[in-house]
């Protein structure tokens, strides 16, 4: 899990000497109900992305795998979702842009309509491989 099919070409290209890679400064980590793949998008959970700062709110682990700094607030939740289960990182807060990364949460959520969505410093963690 973690590089794109969108992402995966740059770092190539950039590690033989091509175009430097560079990921954005600000990404959208959306919560989706059905396992992403590099080349396919899982399915949205319908919840509010939340703008996350890759250069500030997020870190790599002791195992060099990038974690969450600080809490990730998706606000209330619309709807009652189960099986939310995996995370991607987008440079939009739509469908409209790239898909850069994604990763497998700890475990599956159902989330609740109404209530809170948020996940704690440390809780989201995205390995590269």
């Amino acid at each position: 899990m973690g590089l794109t099919d969108h992402s995966l070409p740059l770092l190539a290209d950039a590690m033989i000497g091509g175009t430097p890679f560079e990921l954005p400064d600000t990404l959208y980590l959306k919560l989706c109900v059905t396992e992403p793949t590099a080349s396919t998008a899982g399915t949205d959970s319908g919840i509010d992305p939340v703008e996350t700062d890759m250069t500030t709110e997020w870190e790599l682990s002791e195992s060099d795998i990038p974690t969450n700094l600080g809490t990730l607030d998706h606000g209330d939740a619309p709807a009652t979702v189960p099986g939310v289960q995996w995370v991607e990182l987008w440079d939009t807060a739509d469908d409209s842009g790239n898909r850069w990364l994604y990763g497998e949460l700890d475990q599956a959520y159902t989330i609740t309509a109404g209530t809170p969505v948020s996940f704690e410093p440390g809780t989201i963690s995205i390995p590269l491989a």
